[in-house]
């Protein structure tokens, strides 16, 4: 695995720089206060970037575990609740399967969020390691039938 693997979707800083790579996360982080790299969302943050470069870890999960600390003791957005948000998703037509089971694969044991069977059982039926790759799971929807 490498450092210079990018992000699906740069990660834009408030000053609106971006950090698109696993790298231009990285320095980020070492670049922060010594006190701000020990709180416990940097140090999740820290080893989620460690594990995506060098032990073949998962991206997504890495970039996750960044946008969380970003946002770490920020305001949520005004305009809306969770609720409205995911009405606006279902709203759109499905481009692309992967973020809605994402987002459902990683929701909280209490959310009631849920997801069509037409992305779940065909993402199921998916080895668990291919359940993570985007274009597989993609794949797998496409390729769905529904029996």
């Amino acid at each position: 695995m490498s450092w210079t693997r990018p992000f699906d979707t740069p990660i834009i800083l408030d000053d609106g720089s971006k950090l698109v790579t696993l790298q231009d996360a990285g320095l980020y982080v070492t670049n922060l206060p010594a006190a701000k790299q020990k709180e416990p969302h940097w140090q999740t943050a820290a080893g989620e970037l460690l594990s995506a470069a060098e032990r073949g870890g998962i991206l997504m999960l890495a970039e996750i575990a960044i946008r969380q600390a970003l946002a770490h003791g920020k305001p949520k957005p005004p305009g809306g609740t969770a609720e409205k948000g995911r009405e606006e998703i279902q709203d759109r037509p499905m481009k692309d399967a992967f973020d809605p089971w994402w987002e459902w694969a990683r929701k909280p044991l209490d959310s009631p969020l849920t997801i069509p069977a037409s992305i779940h059982n065909p993402i199921m039926a998916l080895p668990e390691d291919d359940r993570q790759d985007r274009q597989k799971v993609n794949e797998a929807v496409r390729q769905y039938d529904g029996r």
